[in-house]
């Protein structure tokens, strides 16, 4: 489901994550959202480490035309770091 990218940085949704999963990485990728500028249009992946995640944001845009793909390492409280890939 897509989500907006304020929703999916604050605390309400790391606390989701903490639980969710015990990933390492997850990835954001950018769907495209046709021409409602406004409407959520990130989703999120888990991805358990750098390659995998590295994996999963170039099938991403290659495979599901995302418009971008960003990897953002997740600690254990499921709070994210900044990206530290940025695909497009």
């Amino acid at each position: 489901m897509a989500q907006s990218i304020s929703f999916l940085l604050s605390s309400e949704a790391a606390d989701l994550r903490a639980v969710r999963s015990n990933s390492k990485f997850v990835i954001h990728a950018e769907v495209f959202a046709g021409y409602d500028r406004d409407s959520d249009r990130i989703i999120e992946i888990d991805a358990d480490d750098l390659d995998h995640a590295h994996n999963l944001a170039h099938h991403w845009v290659e495979n599901f035309n995302a418009v971008s793909a960003a990897i953002r390492r997740k600690d254990a409280n499921g709070k994210l770091h900044d990206p530290s890939f940025i695909l497009n």
